[in-house]
């Protein structure tokens, strides 16, 4: 396939309303009045429906060069036709005649570069301009998450990219060497858990602040989750649009037990399609209620525990369909609805089985001057249960875990990201 650029040749005539076809030495341009359809021997078919190619015009009547902002809705200019057509070496120029046109008459000018991205109909091209392959996810299981495992902070500091893919493609990353920092509650600046997650994007404020703490006192840590099955989960899910990344920094860890737990639960999910499409179906389309009522809050919210992506045109029928978000809090659910159906109580039972497998399940003592990242829609997380055997009457209260965190959403990352990719590529 050659370039369209090399394709064109300069080629002028009047779009009537009958069929009329004009051939090239390269090409054969054909026009049916509510299309332009270009074809060839060497180049893959484009077909530009009129209406589409007025709503496409890129000039600074139609956007505002300064923002990239369309001034007209689509569909404005839906009863203006073309009255003449050029094909140029280097882009396509339509004359458009309409009643809501300035004066009846508009001009317009696409660069092949332009079509060659927007226009071809499998979306290749496109996807290819957005890195969305380089970019595509990956599910994983312990054996498959790529190694190193850690990621050391220096070399982080010194080129981002490496981990900002790691977390696009897999959606955790854990940092080895990060400096430590106070103890102090609240919002602190210079804080090292918020200089780390601004290299990704902007911090997320949560219920007030933008940082919050975890954290256990020697006098009650012996008490916690000692005997509670070590569940994992993505939170919160009780308000409508939960944040996307959320950041761990260790601080200080002096109990014994506490393991942090990992499971990618978009592995499980394809696992499920495959197994039983059914359950898949039901978990994809029943709405699952959360609710957050203590404290004096008052929250409540529904979700799909898959919410799938739009069908693309293009999507295979032999994989499992592109899921935007997974919501799986076991701990925050709602009595469910009474007239739920009655399979997704099976369904909802045989994702926490595939959750809770071992080999799904990545595990790790989270030690002082360790980050984890991860993608709050996407990978589950908790915790094993943690015992401080120093505890004892007359115990000071002494901090003994202590985990600082934030939330940051996803544009932004991807946004780096593919500013990075791009200026590779250049």
């Amino acid at each position: 396939m050659i370039s369209l650029r090399r394709a064109f040749s300069l080629v002028r005539y009047p779009l009537i309303r009958t069929t009329s076809t004009v051939q090239t030495s390269q090409l054969n341009l054909h026009c049916d009045g509510s299309a332009i359809h270009v074809s060839g021997p060497s180049i893959k078919s484009l077909s530009l429906p009129v209406p589409w190619l007025r709503d496409s015009c890129q000039c600074p009547r139609c956007v505002y060069p300064q923002t990239e902002h369309k001034l007209m809705h689509t569909g404005y200019f839906l009863t203006s036709i073309p009255s003449s057509i050029s094909l140029q070496p280097d882009a396509l120029a339509v004359s458009w005649s309409g009643p809501r046109e300035e004066n009846g008459h508009h001009d317009s000018l696409y660069p092949l570069s332009f079509l060659e991205r927007y226009a071809e109909s499998t979306g290749q091209i496109r996807r290819a301009s957005q890195f969305e392959d380089v970019l595509a996810r990956k599910p994983w299981d312990i054996l498959s998450y790529p190694e190193p495992q850690f990621i050391e902070y220096q070399d982080f500091v010194q080129d981002p990219l490496p981990t900002f893919l790691r977390i696009l493609k897999y959606g955790f990353v854990m940092f080895r060497g990060v400096p430590t920092e106070g103890t102090e509650l609240g919002d602190v600046e210079g804080s090292t858990v918020q200089n780390l997650a601004e290299a990704f994007g902007v911090v997320r404020a949560t219920r007030p602040h933008k940082l919050f703490a975890g954290l256990a006192h020697g006098s009650h840590a012996s008490r916690l989750l000692l005997h509670i099955y070590p569940a994992t989960e993505n939170i919160p899910r009780f308000i409508q649009t939960p944040p996307r990344i959320q950041f761990l920094h260790c601080i200080k860890n002096q109990v014994k037990g506490g393991r942090t737990v990992f499971v990618d639960a978009l592995k499980s999910a394809h696992d499920l399609w495959y197994q039983d499409r059914e359950a898949f179906n039901l978990l994809a389309k029943t709405p699952i209620p959360f609710q957050f009522t203590r404290f004096g809050n008052n929250y409540y919210q529904t979700h799909f525990t898959f919410q799938l992506a739009p069908e693309q045109p293009h999507s295979s029928q032999d994989a499992p369909p592109e899921i935007e978000y997974i919501n799986y809090t076991p701990s925050l659910q709602a009595p469910m609805p009474i007239n739920s159906p009655q399979g997704i109580y099976a369904a909802l039972g045989k994702y926490g089985d595939l959750l809770a497998r071992p080999e799904v399940r990545f595990e790790h003592q989270l030690r002082p001057g360790e980050c984890v990242a991860f993608d709050n829609r996407r990978l589950l997380h908790g915790r094993s249960a943690f015992s401080d055997s120093s505890a004892g009457e007359g115990d000071t209260g002494e901090i003994k875990r202590w985990l600082k965190g934030c939330y940051l959403e996803w544009d932004d990352l991807l946004e780096r990201t593919r500013g990075l990719l791009a200026k590779r590529q250049s």
